[in-house]
């Protein structure tokens, strides 16, 4: 089981946490928590219609306590080593995608906060980064009514709430059907052995 969590405030002088979850049947690996606050401008404001709740003219952001950075892998079994990420994580080329490339680990789960799951966006394009180095397939996912109310000009509402992402298939988008509550995944594991040939002769 993969889960965000909201954390509310214990003291009034303090800010909740927004965390991971990972466990299985007798474990549970420590919680990961966001690293970056969420920062919603006019557009975004707009684009989720929240204009009503929240005044476009103003910078609106997320009120979570930011802790030291902290990523997850689990390896579950000799073939399957699954990372999840919160957000932003996704999409930040730092210290965080640099110690993933190092690990290479089988699936990333990118827990999101977004619009649809859609080829066009950003989430994506950075699952593909992913995918091509160090070869990860990758799940992104948001909340079905975040993916619902993100409907800018000219869209219509979306119902996809995930995206895959592999070497081998390339992108894939994930639709939750009307009246459905949940969506079953199915993925194997493929063997592939690569090469490298080194020239032992002075430039």
């Amino acid at each position: 089981m993969i889960a965000g969590v909201r954390e509310p405030a214990r003291d009034p002088e303090r800010f909740g946490g927004n965390y991971v979850r990972f466990g299985g049947m007798g474990w549970q690996a420590p919680r990961q928590y966001k690293h970056h606050r969420w920062c919603m401008d006019a557009a975004q404001v707009h684009q989720y219609h929240l204009g009503a709740a929240l005044d476009p003219d103003r910078r609106w952001w997320e009120a979570i306590a930011v802790r030291r950075r902290s990523l997850t892998f689990v390896t579950v079994s000799e073939r399957l080593t699954i990372c999840p990420l919160l957000c932003e994580d996704l999409a930040r080329p730092d210290p965080v995608i640099d110690v993933i490339r190092a690990v290479a680990p089988t699936l990333v789960v990118g827990l999101l906060l977004d619009g649809p799951q859609l080829a066009a966006r950003w989430p994506a394009r950075y699952a593909s980064v992913l995918a091509d180095d160090p070869g990860s397939s990758v799940l992104t996912l948001t909340a079905l009514g975040m993916a619902e109310r993100s409907s800018p000009a000219g869209h219509s509402p979306s119902r996809v709430i995930a995206l895959w992402k592999d070497p081998h298939r390339g992108l894939q988008e994930i639709t939750l059907a009307r009246g459905a509550r949940a969506v079953a995944v199915t993925a194997h594991v493929r063997e592939v052995q690569t090469s490298t040939r080194m020239d032992a002769r002075s430039p």
